[in-house]
């Protein structure tokens, strides 16, 4: 007896993590590593978010507040209260008996004139300090604000600074971190006597305070959020199970050694000799290697960069657009082309 016909069955829309390849483990914080995923998936590479690395607040808020003080119309008044908060902290030192606990970190007491640079370590520092921005205040004129590589520069124009204010490493550089970024900063402001204030986590490298110092800089920091390790949700582990248990299915990609540093914690019993990685800078790979990643490749910090390195450019990819003319205070000759990355 002859069977009837049965209609073929509609295709069934696909998981992009589990259909296509290759996949892609995007380790930054949020909301960074959300959006990364986003753009990773319009470029035809599958991801997921698994964060190896949270963003808190910092131990001291009232420091980022000054900050902003000295940026905007009420640099006086800023001052002033600093030193007054000093004196009271003083006084209440010396009157209470010793604390059984450390005490937490003073505000760095602004300077008598504004910054002529603000640094920002990274797109973290961006969201945090401008999270904390008075109702009102816009980027002075005056002010150079930096950073390190592409999601830095993306960062400080979503929140307002004019492009022409904004330096970081050309993209065609290929390299993103404070050396990098001297070489672009150095040649554009006399230094000596100036003030710059680094944004930041709490620790971190100091080679760009440095490197300003040695040329008379006035240098300070504010630490506008705290790193610390992630802890994972149900889907969080479920994600990372299946990551070991196919390792030569996934890239791990990593922005932060400190991120790297995570996983004997998250993962003790781990073998990483499967495993691959994409890391964005080399002391990042390196620490890849060291925690026994068995492939490591080096990868400029950018979604379209990434994709190339394991697709290929998709057809109709942005390509960075140039940068506008470098503002006419502390300019001296700009020695390469500050053009923002993607």
């Amino acid at each position: 007896m002859t069977q009837p016909l049965q209609a073929p069955m509609a295709p069934q829309p696909a998981d992009p993590v589990v259909a296509a390849e290759p996949r892609v483990l995007v380790t930054r914080p949020q909301p960074q590593a959300d959006e990364w995923v986003a753009q990773l998936l319009a470029l035809g590479v599958a991801a997921a978010v698994l964060p190896l690395l949270d963003i808190g607040d910092p131990a001291d808020l009232q420091a980022v507040r000054l900050a902003w003080q000295v940026l905007g119309p009420d640099a006086e008044l800023a001052q002033a209260a600093a030193q007054t908060a000093a004196q009271t902290a003083a006084q209440t030192a010396a009157q209470a008996k010793p604390p059984r606990r450390p005490a937490e970190p003073k505000p760095p007491t602004p300077p008598n004139t504004p910054y002529a640079l603000v640094m920002f370590v990274s797109p973290s520092a961006v969201e945090r300090f401008f999270g904390l921005r008075p109702v009102g205040y816009t980027w002075p004129p005056q002010v150079l604000a930096a950073g390190t590589g592409p999601g830095t520069h993306r960062a400080l124009l979503g929140n307002g600074v004019p492009e022409s204010l904004v330096v970081t490493p050309p993209e065609a550089a290929g390299q993103f971190d404070s050396e990098a970024l001297w070489a672009v900063l150095r040649g554009r402001c006399d230094w000596s006597g100036q003030h710059a204030l680094i944004v930041r986590g709490e620790g971190g490298r100091d080679w760009l305070a440095g490197a300003l110092r040695q040329q008379g800089a006035l240098v300070h920091f504010v630490e506008a959020y705290r790193r610390t390790a992630p802890v994972l949700d149900a889907a969080g582990q479920a994600l990372l199970t299946r990551a070991l248990d196919t390792p030569q299915a996934w890239w791990w990609l990593f922005s932060s050694s400190e991120a790297v540093g995570h996983l004997p914690a998250i993962a003790p019993q781990a073998n990483w000799a499967r495993s691959r990685a994409l890391a964005t800078h080399p002391r990042i790979a390196e620490a890849a290697r060291r925690l026994g990643f068995g492939v490591v490749r080096q990868v400029p910090p950018s979604p379209l960069a990434v994709a190339s390195e394991l697709v290929g450019t998709a057809p109709g990819a942005p390509r960075p657009a140039p940068s506008g003319a470098p503002p006419a205070h502390c300019a001296g000759p700009d020695p390469v082309d500050t053009m923002p990355g993607t």
